[in-house]
Parts: C-alpha cells; sequence; structure tokens
C-alpha cells in the first residue's frame, strides 16, 4: 500500500528494526496513535527508511502490460481506448466492470506485480522480509 499510494499528503516509513510501517499525514498528529513523531524518524535515518512511492508513469505501464496480454479483442480495444483518455487511471478501472473476468484478473495480476516491486524495493534497500 505504501508504494501504491498516490496521496501526496501522506508518508510512509519502514523501522528496520521492527518491520512496522508508520505513516503520516502532513497536517495531522497521529503521535497518540503510532507512538512516533515524524521528527522521531527524520532524526533517525539509519533505523527509518522513506518508502517512496512507485511514479504513475510505472503504474501505467502494468496497465499497457496487462492489456497486452488480453485475449479477448473487444475488452483490449475497450481498455487501451480507457488508457487514450483523460484520467486513464479511473477511467481503466471504470472500464474494467464491463468485463469482470477481465477484471478479477487484473486484480491478481496487479497484486503479484505489487508483490514483485515490493520485494526487489526490500532487497534493493538490503531488508530481509517475510511475506506471509
Amino acid at each position: 500500500m505504501a508504494l501504491d499510494t498516490t496521496d501526496g499528503s501522506i508518508e510512509y516509513y519502514i523501522d528496520i528494526e521492527t518491520g512496522k510501517i508508520y505513516f503520516f499525514i502532513y497536517g495531522e498528529d497521529i503521535s497518540e496513535y503510532t507512538g512516533i513523531t515524524l521528527d522521531n524518524i527524520k532524526n533517525n535515518p539509519d533505523r527509518y527508511i522513506y518508502i517512496e512511492p512507485i511514479p504513475s508513469h510505472e503504474k501505467y505501464r502494468m496497465m499497457e502490460d496487462f492489456i497486452e496480454s488480453i485475449k479477448d479483442k473487444a475488452a483490449k480495444e475497450f481498455l487501451e481506448n480507457a488508457l487514450q483518455m483523460r484520467k486513464p487511471f479511473r477511467n481503466f478501472k471504470d472500464a474494467l466492470f464491463d468485463y469482470p473476468k477481465i477484471r478479477e484478473q487484473w486484480f491478481q495480476y496487479e497484486k503479484d506485480r505489487m508483490e514483485q516491486i515490493t520485494k526487489e524495493w526490500l532487497k534493493d534497500k538490503d531488508i530481509d522480509a517475510e511475506f506471509i
């Protein structure tokens, strides 16, 4: 979720000692819930690593790659057109409602790709993690 966030007002950090992920919403003090402040995190860069969201062009590419895998020509063309419109992310998700089976395939595809991206990110940061 942290890698996939599109809300620029939220920052995520991972505590490499505990594996906990903390999020901070600009303008809100949530330290009473988390037990830690953003200042604590920023003052301990060896312990807390900022989780930078995936750039939108990479998520767009993910949708393009998925569309390439679709066998149904009508569905493929419909989804390709959705990406060409204004607000392609919203249009893509809306277009999937017309194809429930392909929509379920998309959810699995997206889940698998996000897991792969997460594992690569953890490896790049030298963080050992077990997926459960």
